[in-house]
């Protein structure tokens, strides 16, 4: 019996690694998306939420310009929002050759601040739900009232600065004259 026994506890096993390290992947994605002064939203191809990162999760806090809905993502302007629902809807039909790369679009916030930089596009790879998978949508929010936070220690590490070059690049992204 044991014999018997012995693969399908091997191959149980095997796949409690790969899952352990799936969700590890996962915890580690969500952690570096997590660290972008970008929002970063990922919807299905029917518009439901599926992950915001901490920079989106504030955005649509604050709802000026951006709300959550039941049904996912709309914007307060009713011009701003029809382009926005026409982006994301542009997804939903036709093959993966026929959809379109994506599209930009201003959104204008209630409280006069200067409006969001939104991209939609098309995520690389699809969401499995079930047996049908569908194509993600990825939704990246700017604000440009929110200067670029970068650590000069890590625009040294990656592009070999010196300390006065970091944070001379460090203010032009962050648009100081």
């Amino acid at each position: 019996r044991l014999d018997r026994l012995l693969p399908h506890l091997r191959r149980a096993l095997e796949v409690r690694s790969k899952l352990e390290h799936a969700g590890q992947a996962s915890r580690a994605a969500h952690d570096v998306l997590d660290q972008l002064s970008l929002g970063v939203v990922m919807l299905t191809a029917t518009g439901k939420l599926l992950h915001l990162n901490s920079a989106a999760e504030g955005v649509l806090r604050a709802e000026d310009g951006l709300v959550r809905t039941p049904s996912g993502l709309r914007a307060s302007n009713n011009e701003d929002n029809k382009r926005l629902q026409a982006l994301i809807a542009g997804f939903r039909h036709g093959s993966a050759l026929d959809r379109p790369a994506g599209g930009h679009l201003r959104i204008r916030r209630p409280s006069g601040k200067q409006a969001y930089a939104v991209m939609v596009a098309p995520a690389a790879s699809s969401i499995t739900r079930g047996s049908k998978a569908s194509p993600a949508i990825l939704v990246f929010v700017s604000d440009p009232q929110e200067g670029i936070v970068s650590d000069v220690a890590v625009l040294r590490e990656l592009f070999g600065f010196t300390q006065a070059e970091g944070r001379l690049v460090r203010a032009l992204l962050s648009g100081l004259p």
